[in-house]
């Protein structure tokens, strides 16, 4: 394991965390006049709670999750648990919405960390952390579209599950299974998306498999009203929409 690695990605991460506290400290400070007293005080009481925030959730990040997600052990096609850009694509972590967050739904229903060891208090920090909001290490808010609608549609699946929920291992040489989602024409071969048949469709009966065996892997079960979405596109036609 190259250590030097982990640990320049350790402060790109935390760099970023720290940019994020300046960011919000400009952009939610009271109305106070400029340099005031009461404006100076409390933004700096601010930066100081999230400048903590921050290196908490990289602590807990750190020591319970990159053992098994860094990159020399890429466990369930997570690279690097504490590289804020791959957490930000692939929506492990949604600023702003921890309660729809990957990272969070895995240790809450207790399949990651394998055995557990997330306290109280470690979940509540990265609780915090992604609702207090985050950017990406060019200074940008990066906050991923979390409202746009899941439609029946091969565009928007790809989009909002494939891309994001299978892409990690069913894509180029990582093909788990042989199962091969890069493309449309992938995505309807080998009875992964039968059009008319959702229920014979490898895609769904994936996802609905009992106990800890379904897809994604060791990911959260995807929400009922998103499964029903994929099925009526399949029994729709599985069309190229």
């Amino acid at each position: 394991m190259d250590l030097g690695k982990i640990f320049t990605r350790k402060r790109k991460f935390l760099a970023a965390m720290l940019a994020s506290c300046l960011l919000l400290v400009v952009s939610f400070q009271n109305c106070s006049a400029v340099g005031s007293a009461s404006s100076s005080e409390s933004s700096s009481k601010l930066s100081a709670e999230n400048d903590i925030l921050g290196a908490q959730a990289l602590e807990v990040l750190s020591s319970k999750c990159l053992t098994c997600h860094n990159p020399d052990k890429p466990e369930g096609g997570i690279s690097d648990i504490t590289d804020l850009n791959f957490l930000l694509y692939y929506r492990l972590v949604i600023p702003g919405q921890p309660e729809i967050s990957d990272i969070i739904r895995v240790i809450k229903d207790g399949s990651m960390p394998p055995g557990g060891g997330v306290s109280t208090s470690d979940l509540s920090a990265l609780n915090k952390w992604i609702l207090e909001g985050l950017i990406d290490d060019s200074g940008n808010v990066a906050i991923p579209d979390g409202s746009a609608t899941l439609e029946a549609k091969y565009s928007s699946i790809k989009t909002r599950i494939i891309n994001t929920k299978c892409l990690g291992c069913h894509s180029g040489a990582t093909l788990s299974g042989g199962v091969d989602l890069s493309t449309y024409a992938s995505t309807v071969a080998n009875n992964i998306a039968i059009a008319g048949n959702p229920n014979g469709s490898r895609f769904v009966t994936s996802l609905l498999r009992p106990g800890n065996d379904f897809m994604p892997r060791n990911g959260a079960r995807l929400p009922t009203a998103d499964i029903d979405i994929v099925k009526a596109w399949i029994q729709a036609g599985a069309l190229n929409n």
